[in-house]
């Protein structure tokens, strides 16, 4: 009954896990086939509405040299400006661990060189903090961000994400712009962006905003270049591009190229992680069913050992053999022989402990004097040799040995056995019987065993 209950919570189990298999390779391969959008929010590689790919095309049809960023820094031959369009990052680090990034430090000093990058993100970063961008601005509503890049993922559509949508004028003309005041250019757009520092300072000036006291754009002056930061990234991408005036913003703060579009922080690279490959490849619903299917045979065959039809047989001791030997000869000759041939078996046995001839073996044995084992054998040899009225009971007529008989007459010539020939072969018996000689000889196989480990004691000695 309890081996029946535990078979079925076994099949139970497997049933639920087989099930889970299924559905979570659906929901993983529902994901992946959403026409690019299994690539990561922002990337050049997403046509959707929250990619980036549009960017790139539409600055390339404008004659700029455009290419993707997918190292953990720029090269020392890289020039020009590098576009970072940056999520919010969590307190919390990712299934696969922290999100990467670009090194601050390279960077920094990439454009103190005379580059340019542009950060849209509405989360201070670390390049803010190295590049010396004041603090003065607002706090950034993470948790805000957090749902709106959520509904992002789940291709929710831009009219309905959550956030608000404002348009930020111009507060200084950008350096590319035609010759136009301020207030004549086209506003950009932005989705839920934080505050920048509103006062300029020798190195910081805010360029766009609502009203010169809430900032969104402005420009960090470094070294021989400039950080920019556009404080949200949705004017760069495809479903907000075109709105507003984030076309001609993108144009006036690129100026002549060339643009890198930073992949890396996108967790995309020459140097990724094999989970990133498999995550860019779609081969991830893939290597999830050969996880399931590898660890649901482990589990059902857990426990369970494949009988090895090749293990060597025991070794068996002389004990075993001295028995065995004597219950076939019980089984295939008459006592007196059985018993006879055994006997001589042990003292071919004792022979070889002592290294002697069979012949040899009383005479070593006597020699043996301070050995109790060497005595006790020899006082059996002597019981062996010495003749016994019970040792081969025979039939008073004719000679025939009655060992092993049952009747009360001689089975050769039908005399009579007499009551004390009777309790002669029981006794002849008892002591013949299968656990009677074969035990004694057994017995005297261990003192043979004793004998020999005690002379090896004394020759090493």
């Amino acid at each position: 009954m309890a081996m029946a209950t535990k078979s079925r919570y076994t099949l139970l189990a497997a049933l639920i896990m087989v099930a889970a298999g299924f559905w979570a390779f659906y929901r993983m391969s529902y994901w992946a086939s959403r026409g690019g959008q299994s690539a990561p929010l922002y990337s050049a590689r997403r046509y959707d509405p929250y990619g980036t790919a549009a960017l790139g095309e539409f600055l390339a049809k404008r004659g700029l040299k455009v290419r993707t960023l997918e190292r953990s820094r720029p090269d020392r031959l890289d020039q020009g400006v590098i576009i970072q369009v940056l999520p919010v990052e969590s307190d919390r680090s990712g299934v696969f661990g922290p999100p990467p990034q670009l090194h601050t430090q390279s960077l920094h000093d990439w454009i103190a060189q005379g580059h340019t990058v542009i950060q849209c993100t509405a989360q201070r970063t670390d390049l803010m903090e190295a590049c010396g961008v004041p603090s003065g601005g607002g706090q950034t509503d993470v948790r805000l961000w957090q749902e709106i890049e959520k509904q992002m993922s789940r291709g929710t559509p831009p009219n309905d994400l959550p956030g608000e949508v404002t348009r930020s004028h111009w507060l200084q003309r950008p350096v590319a712009t035609p010759a136009q005041t301020p207030a004549s250019l086209a506003p950009v757009v932005l989705r839920q962006p934080m505050t920048l520092p509103s006062e300029p300072t020798r190195l910081w000036k805010p360029l766009a905003g609502h009203g010169r006291h809430t900032v969104v754009i402005g420009a960090q002056r470094v070294g021989a270049g400039q950080l920019i930061v556009v404080a949200s990234p949705t004017p760069l991408l495809n479903g907000s591009l075109d709105a507003g005036g984030n076309l001609a913003m993108i144009l006036s703060l690129v100026n002549s190229g060339p643009v890198l579009i930073d992949e890396w922080s996108h967790g995309i690279g020459q140097s990724q992680t094999m989970i990133g490959i498999m995550k860019s490849l779609g081969v991830m619903p893939v290597v999830f069913q050969v996880v399931v299917v590898v660890g649901f045979y482990t589990w059902t065959t857990w426990g369970y050992r494949r009988t090895n039809a090749e293990q060597p047989l025991r070794k068996r001791s002389s004990v075993e053999q001295i028995t065995t030997l004597g219950y076939l000869y019980s089984r295939s000759m008459p006592p007196a022989e059985r018993t006879r041939r055994v006997e001589d078996e042990v003292l071919h046995r004792l022979a070889t402990a002592i290294r002697c001839p069979p012949a040899d073996v009383t005479r070593q044995l006597t020699l043996l004097t301070n050995s109790t084992a060497a005595q006790k054998i020899g006082t059996w040899l002597d019981r062996r040799r010495t003749p016994h009225p019970t040792r081969h009971p025979a039939c008073v007529r004719c000679g025939y040995n009655l060992t092993g008989s049952t009747g009360r007459t001689c089975p050769d010539c039908k005399a009579k056995v007499s009551p004390s020939q009777l309790r002669q072969l029981g006794d002849h018996g008892r002591e013949h019987h299968h656990g009677g000689v074969e035990h004694n000889l057994a017995k005297l196989l261990t003192l043979s065993y004793q004998l020999a480990r005690e002379l090896k004691r004394e020759r090493i000695q």
